[in-house]
């Protein structure tokens, strides 16, 4: 939004670079965007219409000097989120990269990215929350800040398993459980007789002195031995 300049005059001017006829090319400043302007030397433009996806219409004019301002050129406007603007005279705004998301409008650098959240991934470009980041599924997971790919969303090792989505972490299965598969989302309970501590991949035999047994196992997953 362009506000009034302080001292009454006119706004300050955009910078501007010229071409080798010597024609003065202007337009919007950074982090907006807009039609760009051609004034030739001689001060003389041909006003052009840019019409923006709003669907609000608006005409290129010039100062006195003959260089197009903030002010007398409403067309520039801010860049939305999910998008940036690093350079003036842009008539489009560049998307924000693939991986994350940027939430502030009006940007004029991609430092405004934020990565998506470890768990999830992110394959287009041009977002501007992280609801647009796909959750990593059930029985896998990932660590990764800023996933492009859901092959960063790796599955399970056996004795490990991950319930819910945008999983960090797949958990190790509990003292009395076990999970012998790749890419579990639950730890199977140890068999009566067996042997099953934190993080079992499968069932292990009870260690019982000679001419004892185990018939049955505790929730801590170590037998007793009678």
């Amino acid at each position: 939004v362009i506000g009034e300049p302080p001292d009454g005059g006119p706004e300050a001017q955009i910078p501007g670079v010229t071409d080798v006829s010597g024609n003065v090319l202007t337009g919007c400043p950074i982090g907006e965007y807009g039609n760009f302007k051609l004034i030739n030397v001689d001060g003389s433009s041909d006003g052009i219409l840019t019409e923006f996806p709003s669907g609000d219409v608006c005409g290129n004019k010039k100062d006195n000097s003959g260089i197009a301002t903030p002010e007398l050129n409403p067309c520039c406007k801010p860049c939305p989120a999910g998008s940036f603007s690093p350079d003036v005279g842009l008539s489009a705004c560049d998307p924000c990269p693939r991986g994350g998301y940027c939430e502030e409008a009006g940007a004029a650098t991609r430092m405004v990215w934020e990565p998506g959240p470890a768990g999830s991934f992110n394959p287009t470009t041009g977002c501007k929350s992280s609801a647009a980041c796909e959750s990593c599924p059930i029985g896998t997971s990932s660590a990764m800040r800023g996933a492009e790919s859901i092959e960063t969303c790796a599955p399970c090792r056996p004795g490990t398993v991950a319930a819910e989505e945008r999983s960090e972490i797949c958990e190790p299965c509990a003292q009395g459980y076990y999970q012998n598969a790749v890419g579990a989302t639950e730890c199977i309970r140890c068999a009566a007789g067996k042997f099953c501590p934190k993080g079992s991949s499968l069932e292990l035999d009870a260690q019982c002195d000679p001419g004892t047994y185990a018939n049955l196992t505790d929730a801590d997953g170590d037998p007793e031995c009678f």
